[in-house]
């Protein structure tokens, strides 16, 4: 994390739509709520995009996204 950049310093604190720390991310609410349980995830590290990170960097941000999305939709239960 940067102090000049925008995205680590909103979020580098654990405020109100902060959900949890992952091995290769951290998890939060999005202020819009427009669909139920919209979430955000900032990497670790500091991509541009997804494909500059490395295999297993990579990797392990899909298997956080997995992992929170799976449980989102245990308690959300959307309908498809």
């Amino acid at each position: 994390m940067t102090a000049d950049c925008f995205m680590c310093t909103r979020l580098s604190d654990n405020g109100p739509l902060f959900v949890a720390d992952l091995p290769s991310s951290r998890v939060y609410f999005n202020e819009d709520q427009f669909f139920p349980a919209g979430s955000s995830w900032s990497s670790s590290v500091m991509p541009s995009r997804l494909y500059d990170l490395d295999p297993g960097e990579r990797a392990a941000l899909i298997e956080d996204v997995a992992r929170v999305a799976r449980a989102l939709a245990r308690v959300y239960r959307p309908v498809r």
